[in-house]
């Protein structure tokens, strides 16, 4: 069955209109929606920014931006609670468009799923799971732009989201 994957890496861009800013990674977000059978999103994110990462954050932006992880999983939330199947990356991509904490243009993965409905659950817990660490060490290793703050460690606090209902 062919079902739709999709991730957004989540970055906080110290000054949105300066094409040099600083820019720390923060989270990665998926969601695979099977029509008919099954919808699930994920979210994995830093606990907090070090204090070499926080001086760069404006006052108005360090609340948000110091803990990151709730006010994603806030988000994360709000959209699993109001939004239509398969329509929270769009939308949040679209609400933070303009925001210093930035969701990426959600990307398409290819997906096919061949279990069947005993082993269904578990087998998108796996797949949801490995795309989320694998996009959050990519993020964590090779997305900074910016010299000026040095790369964190994958070891650094995060903590991880994940719903599933059926579709």
């Amino acid at each position: 069955m062919l079902g739709e994957l999709h991730f957004s890496t989540i970055a906080f861009y110290a000054d949105i209109g300066k094409l040099d800013a600083v820019v720390i990674p923060v989270g990665v977000m998926a969601e695979i929606y099977l029509p008919q059978r099954l919808y699930a999103l994920g979210l994995i994110a830093r606990t907090e920014l070090s204090n070499e990462e926080l001086r760069f954050a404006s006052e108005l932006a360090k609340p948000l931006i110091t803990r990151p992880f709730k006010y994603l999983a806030e988000q994360f939330e709000k959209a699993w609670e109001t939004l239509a199947l398969g329509a929270a990356l769009k939308h949040l991509a679209a609400t933070h468009a303009h925001s210093a904490l930035h969701f990426s243009v959600p990307e398409r993965l290819p997906f096919y799923l061949t279990a069947g409905e005993s082993v269904l659950r578990a087998h998108i817990r796996m797949q949801i799971g490995t795309l989320l660490d694998d996009q959050m060490s990519q993020l964590l290793e090779h997305g900074q732009s910016s010299p000026v703050v040095e790369p964190q460690p994958r070891t650094k606090p995060q903590e991880e989201l994940l719903q599933l209902t059926a579709a």
